[in-house]
């Protein structure tokens, strides 16, 4: 399967409490909107504003758990888009990839500071 670098540019709200992750695929210059739930861009929306949390969230137990036991997270995927859904992966060190919606990876790739990867 090959990838293709895409750029995340923000997260957009729209009517209704709808919220969009907006990526841009680099070398294509197409735009890729991830339709996701108000409360997890509002998590997203936290972390990019710094906002500190009085204990962990789930985000942060999955890069931990993922560091005791495989080694870390190397990169985040967008597998493949199917009936209005984005399907996503997390890639560990130690070669498993773990399919999840793409608004945990989002959140893993951004605490990780990763480039993210979509096919």
């Amino acid at each position: 399967m090959t990838y293709h670098l895409v750029e995340y540019l923000q997260i957009s709200e729209f009517p209704e409490n709808q919220y969009c992750i907006v990526l841009r695929w680099i070398e294509k210059n197409r735009i890729l909107p991830v339709w996701i739930d108000a409360a997890d861009a509002f998590e997203l929306l936290q972390h990019e504003a710094g906002v500190p949390t009085r204990r962990p969230r789930m985000v942060n137990v999955l890069i931990d758990l993922a560091a005791a036991t495989a080694g870390g997270f190397k990169e985040v995927h967008i597998d493949s888009y199917f009936a209005g859904d984005y399907i996503a992966s997390l890639v560990t060190n130690n070669g498993d990839e773990l399919e999840c919606r793409p608004s945990d990876a989002m959140g893993v790739a951004y605490l990780l500071k990763f480039a993210d990867h979509g096919e």
